[in-house]
């Protein structure tokens, strides 16, 4: 059962957090403050489970958060409706929830600045308190104003912008396989099943300095966009002649009436296709079990 609880799902997380903060004073002092900080919690899913919905500005949207994977989960959601602002950042290795986690914070000081604003701060900050050199986090954001959009992304965790059943435009993941596919120098074919669609190539990192690709959208009264981590898209993607498909994504928000709706049908979509292709410890590039974050926005009339 997902608990519509965002605050209690985020404090139980920093509540675990803290334990491990055994390093120097600077992360207990930085946990302290998220902790007391409820606009902050308010404002995110962490932890194992939460889920949200809400609407207003013209938007209407529905958020979860499920631990499908080993703990710790390293996904973070969050909603910024007020900004029309939302995210999703996904860490990996050891210390990657601590940069999901700083870098939600930093958004939430900061919402009205730019992705490369968030993310050099966050680096700053991962810096400043020595997160593991191997450490790091994805992460894919939508800023809406009236009937435009900008997303940015670095790293694996994907944006789709759907309108009827036709997928209008989605990200391509920064991992060492797709770089390789867009340079010509291999086929989807013959990486669907190389462990390189897991390897990331460019994210918020503490020893890197990557910068967000972008992309402009422009929405219609009817259009959804998903924001989702990649323990969602890797799960739903198939290989069709070829290529590679997320019709099964634009095939749930086709069926749904609201974002709730089309949130809980992509979810249970997921998880069928986990459950189905995850055998005998069989490790798929396109199916694997992981934490599943995902936000679903419609957008409505007047916005």
């Amino acid at each position: 059962m997902i608990r519509d609880d965002p605050l209690l799902s985020a404090q139980v997380f920093l509540t675990a957090l803290k334990s491990e903060a055994k390093r120097g004073s600077l992360r207990r002092e930085v946990l302290t403050a998220l902790q007391n900080d409820h606009g902050l919690l308010q404002h995110v899913l962490l932890g194992a489970q939460g889920s949200t919905t809400g609407k207003g500005g013209g938007i209407a949207y529905a958020a979860t958060l499920d631990e499908c994977g080993d703990p710790p989960n390293q996904d973070g959601v969050g909603f910024f409706p007020e900004y029309g602002l939302f995210v999703i950042v996904d860490g990996y290795q050891e210390e990657g929830h601590w940069l999901s986690l700083l870098l939600l914070a930093t958004i939430h000081e900061s919402p009205k600045a730019s992705a490369s604003a968030w993310i050099k701060e966050c680096v700053s900050r991962a810096r400043e308190l020595a997160v593991g050199p191997f450490s790091g986090t994805c992460i894919v954001s939508l800023q809406l104003k009236g009937k435009t959009a900008s997303a940015h992304w670095l790293g694996d965790s994907k944006c789709f912008h759907i309108r009827g059943n036709q997928i209008l435009f989605h990200t391509r993941e920064h991992t060492v396989a797709e770089d390789a596919i867009a340079d010509g120098k291999a086929s989807p074919a013959s990486l669907w099943n190389a462990r390189e669609h897991h390897v990331v190539s460019h994210s918020v990192h503490a020893l890197t300095d990557d910068v967000p690709s972008a992309q402009s959208l422009q929405l219609q009264t009817g259009d959804w966009i998903v924001l989702c981590s990649d323990g969602i898209s890797d799960n739903v993607k198939t290989l069709e002649r070829g290529a590679e498909s997320y019709r099964r994504v634009a095939g749930c928000i086709a069926q749904a009436r609201t974002a709730e709706e089309a949130r809980d049908l992509l979810l249970t979509e997921t998880k069928r296709h986990i459950a189905a292709n995850v055998r005998d410890d069989r490790t798929l590039a396109n199916s694997k079990p992981d934490n599943l974050s995902l936000i679903v926005i419609r957008i409505d009339s007047g916005s």
